[in-house]
């Protein structure tokens, strides 16, 4: 998966994010993080959605669920890091880069930039 790029379905409802969930499909006994990468590295499509001063996406590297806060200007780091997006709500850009904290620890590659609504390698 090094290297490549995922198109991010922005869930402008939460039944749209539902919907999305939903599609994929978890085997008997597997790890629903497992089975959302399947489904990202087969659609190629992540997901995202703003929520009350935030967003949630899911890292394509581990499946993980994570969120973020938005704020006025970008501020880096692990303990209070806070994005801005200078795209549209449909195609989003934040700053700063996107960190999996599963890639911190080395047990994943989601480190990304989004840009224009697509999640690029860091």
């Amino acid at each position: 998966m090094t290297g490549r790029t995922f198109r991010v379905f922005v869930a402008q409802t939460p039944e749209q994010w539902a919907a999305w969930m939903t599609a994929v499909t978890v085997e008997p006994n597997e790890n629903p993080h497992f089975a959302r990468v399947r489904r990202i590295e087969a659609t190629g499509e992540t997901l995202m959605q703003f929520t009350s001063g935030g967003f949630d996406w899911i890292c394509p590297g581990c499946g993980a669920v994570l969120g973020g806060m938005l704020g006025d200007e970008p501020v880096s780091g692990w303990e209070s890091p806070r994005w801005v997006n200078t795209g549209t709500v449909e195609r989003p850009t934040l700053t700063p880069s996107l960190g999996c904290p599963s890639w911190r620890r080395g047990n994943c590659v989601g480190h990304w930039w989004l840009r224009d609504g697509e999640l690029v390698p860091a």
